[in-house]
């Protein structure tokens, strides 16, 4: 009778704890994507590159090399994007994860014709990873 009671309590505080480990990995993911969308759609490559996999660097540092001063000066004039988290999905080994998210007022900076056009909402996932006890932005992922 004891032992039972002893397993059920077991049961229930690994639930919890469970339950609280995954709130807080969940909420560390939102704001690693917060944070990497925040500074990557308002051109802050510098800051976004420390959000990201090393190897995503790269290609930040392509977006970075392509945007021009008549770019930033024309994004100045508009107005700052918005991100609103929607989802966040871990895989099963809690090392990998989805973050489905809402970017509103977003300048999209064409790379060819250089017509830009501000996006009035766009939604994107976002692929992180767990690198070293930190969650990371991959850029790489072929999800």
């Amino acid at each position: 009778m004891i032992r039972s009671k002893l397993i059920n309590l077991f049961v229930l505080v690994s639930i919890i704890l469970c339950g609280t480990s995954c709130d807080s990995t969940k909420h560390e993911i939102t704001l690693v994507a917060t944070s990497y969308a925040e500074s990557f759609y308002n051109y802050d490559y510098k800051t976004a590159a420390q959000f990201v996999t090393n190897e995503s660097k790269h290609i930040i540092v392509f977006y970075s090399s392509n945007v021009s001063q008549s770019d930033l000066d024309q994004y100045t004039h508009s107005k700052k994007i918005k991100v609103e988290i929607e989802d966040v999905k871990l895989n099963d080994e809690y090392n990998e994860a989805t973050v489905t998210m809402k970017i509103t007022n977003m300048l999209k900076i064409s790379l060819l014709n250089k017509h830009d056009t501000t996006i009035k909402e766009k939604e994107i996932h976002l692929d992180l990873k767990l690198v070293d006890g930190k969650w990371l932005v991959d850029l790489t992922s072929t999800k």
